[in-house]
């Protein structure tokens, strides 16, 4: 469905809310924070739990809206409901929200120290990747490859 009268002020955030694809930073978060209790022996403590899950989330959210612009022009044909070709995100929006996501996710990683910061930047590079050269190709499979094992490692 698209807009010909400006969305609600509640369609705006629902679409914002479903850009970076809820589900699969649900996934990615709670492996993350199941890593967290495990490498820690337990509970970490909120301080280092927050600064990880909230790097982790910062990734995640650049990943998913970068997705979304790279598939802008087929969304507009295949799947007009989604957020940026309903008219419920506008792309400067989905350029901010993947800015502001890699900008979170390297302040919060660079405070695990240095190598920590190239780990996760390294998942979220794959993950940006994907959308932009090794979606619909025969080769789709390696940044899942290279970035899996990365999240038990960063943890």
């Amino acid at each position: 469905m698209t807009y010909s009268q400006r969305p609600s002020f509640r369609q705006v955030a629902h679409g914002y809310l479903v850009l970076p694809h809820a589900v699969p930073i649900i996934v990615v978060m709670t492996a993350t924070a199941a890593f967290a209790l495990v490498a820690a022996g337990g509970w970490p403590g909120i301080d280092p739990m927050a600064r990880l899950l909230g790097a982790m989330f910062g990734g995640q959210i650049a990943i998913g809206a970068v997705n979304e612009l790279v598939d802008v022009e087929l969304d507009r044909v295949a799947k007009p409901d989604k957020p940026i070709p309903a008219g419920l995100v506008p792309e400067h929006g989905a350029r901010i929200m993947a800015i502001t996501g890699v900008s979170v996710m390297a302040l919060l990683s660079l405070t695990f120290g240095v190598d920590a910061f190239l780990l996760c930047a390294l998942g979220t590079g794959t993950g940006v990747a994907y959308s932009f050269w090794f979606k619909r190709t025969i080769w789709s499979w390696i940044p899942y490859l290279v970035a899996l094992p990365l999240l038990p490692i960063w943890v």
